[in-house]
Formats: C-alpha cells, structure tokens, sequence
C-alpha cells in the first residue's frame, strides 16, 4: 500500500509539473490557443488574445468561433475544420479576425482535431506584417510591369504590349477558329504638330488617342 501510495503521489507530481509547463507556455506565447469543441464554440482561449486582438479570454470563452471571423473567410475556416476532421491531420488556413476596435487582423490558423475530445485546438499567428509586406510587393511588382509595358513619355502601351497582346488575339482566334483583322493606322507629318504646337500638345492628342491630319 506504501508502494502504490508512493507511486500515485509522484504521478499526481508530474501531472501537476506536466500541468504548470503547459500553462506557462499557454500564457506567455504570442500565439493565441484555442481550443474548440465539436460544434466551433471556444471552449479555451489564451491569454495572448489581449494582445493579438484587443480582448480578454473571457469575453472570447463560449462564443462561436465565427462570431470574429470575416464573413468572406469563414467558408474557408469550415472547410478547414472539416479537412483536418477528415485527415486527422493538422491543416492550415490565413484568415482575418476582428480585432475589439474593429479593424481586422490577418492571422494563420493551424488546425488540429482531437478525436477523444471531439473538437479541435487551434493555434493562431498574426501575420498582419507580412500581409502588408506582400501587398506592398504586388503594388511595386504591377508598377514594374506597368513601366515595362507602357512608354514612358506618353503612357500609352509600347511595342512590347502591343506583341503581346497580338499574340495573345492570335492564339484566340487560332482556338475559335476565326478570322483576325489588324488595322494599322498613320499618322502623317506628326512632327511638324509637334514643332507647330509644342512636343507637349504632342503627347497630350497621342494620350487622347485623336487622328491628326496637318495638311
């Protein structure tokens, strides 16, 4: 009896220790822990809430999983809950969650279902920098492409648009099986409207796309 006595106290220590090492890492991780039962309620929800999205875990504790998340991108936090249910398997999903004063923060959500309690715990990351980053990339990214394919002085499309764009058309009408007609139209003696009315009227009709006749 000693033995067993022995036995069930030191386990009874090690799943208090077990215990207080998940908790501090519950309560001191960026990431916010939340764990879900099987209809999406949260039915834990760390401390890192306050941080991430402005509110205590209490406010968040019993509440729809849904109730924070975009309208847009909850159909993609379902299918995500369904997949991981499925697969048994973690599965990732990027999302936004409003945050208490009513912006919306980007985060990445790791789902795990857990079949013994029938829900499913959910880690999120706020990725909002990285959003921002990667918008801003895309905005540099299509002023690139808008410089390579435009003229510098005018803004209208250069020859290499112009290529594209052909063959773009030509491999349209190869597919339909129709005809493609090109209409080439010139300018003439375009130069001595620039001389007679400036290189800056000049490009102001080209911008305007008007047929100049000087006679």
């Amino acid at each position: 009896m000693r033995r067993e006595f022995n036995r069930r106290a030191q386990g009874e220590a090690r799943t208090r220790e077990s215990e207080t090492q998940y908790r501090l890492l519950a309560d001191h991780a960026t990431d916010v822990v939340t764990r879900l039962d099987a209809g999406l309620i949260r039915r834990y929800v760390s401390p890192a809430s306050r941080d991430m999205l402005g509110t205590e875990p209490s406010e968040l504790f019993g509440k729809a999983a849904s109730e924070i998340i975009h309208p847009e991108d909850w159909p993609r936090v379902e299918n995500v809950a369904s997949e991981a249910r499925a697969t048994r398997l973690p599965v990732e999903a990027i999302y936004r969650l409003r945050h208490k004063r009513g912006h919306y923060v980007w985060v990445e959500g790791r789902y795990r279902y857990v079949a013994e309690d029938n829900g499913f715990i959910v880690v999120l990351r706020d990725i909002s920098q990285r959003k921002a980053a990667e918008a801003k990339l895309e905005i540099a990214h299509a002023e690139l492409a808008r410089r390579a394919n435009t003229d510098g002085l005018t803004g209208l499309a250069n020859r290499r648009s112009f290529d594209e764009r052909l063959h773009e058309e030509c491999e349209k009408a190869i597919e339909r099986n129709v005809p493609l007609s090109l209409l080439f139209i010139d300018v003439d003696r375009f130069k001595l409207f620039n001389d007679t009315y400036g290189h800056q009227a000049g490009d102001g009709t080209l911008k305007l796309g008007l047929p100049i006749l000087v006679y």
